[in-house]
């Protein structure tokens, strides 16, 4: 990949890892670590969708360079996704990952009013907070038809606190909600979720400059 700028800031060594929440699944369909199933949605479908999306937009628009922790349709562990995540921390120091997944509430088989999108990062790390915080700036907007509900610090998701970089992980919305369901199968939602992801990421790493 060729050095890039984006006004006046170097960026070709900046990398934004994108994973996938829950994998994916085994060549027979047996989901391991898929996440959550309502309705006509499983989680991991929905997250490895959005995955592909923000690693389109962050190569359309030129914002940084991207590594997809999983790119083909088989189940990787969670012990694995982190494990690659800090091979990539130990060769560049100028990356950062976000885990995306979506949310769920009730009995599984209703729709429930909990809806919304938040941003979990790493309680111990200033860093991801401010990854969060850029994140959460782009797509707190009427623009996406999801309520965005913030940021929150989290001690216990492994995505989040085991990297050895500035971490993220985004909650798209509620698959349990009518709403925030119809809008995340939506492909021009997710077209603009995305990018505006993608912006957010870059405004990070144009602060650290």
């Amino acid at each position: 990949m060729k050095p890039k700028t984006r006004i006046g800031v170097e960026i070709d060594t900046a990398i934004c890892a994108i994973d996938a929440g829950h994998g994916g699944m085994l060549m027979r369909k047996f989901y391991t670590t898929a996440g959550k199933q309502f309705k006509d949605f499983h989680e991991c479908e929905i997250n490895r969708l959005y995955a592909f999306e923000l690693s389109n937009q962050l190569y359309l628009n030129d914002v940084i360079g991207f590594e997809l922790i999983e790119n083909c349709p088989v189940d990787v562990s969670l012990k694995d996704r982190i494990k690659t995540l800090n091979l990539l921390a130990s060769k560049r120091n100028n990356c950062v990952s976000n885990s995306i997944h979506c949310n769920a509430a009730g009995n599984g088989k209703d729709w429930h009013p909990a809806m919304g999108s938040v941003i979990f990062y790493n309680a111990f790390d200033k860093e991801s907070k401010k990854l969060a915080q850029c994140i959460s700036a782009r797509i707190d907007t009427d623009e996406i038809p999801i309520v965005h509900r913030g940021i929150k610090p989290t001690k216990s998701f492994g995505m989040v606190r085991k990297p050895n970089m500035p971490s993220a992980l985004t909650e798209l919305g509620f698959m349990t909600n009518k709403a925030d369901h119809n809008a995340l199968k939506d492909s021009q939602v997710r077209q603009k979720y995305c990018a505006l992801i993608a912006a957010g990421t870059g405004d990070y790493f144009k602060q650290r400059v």
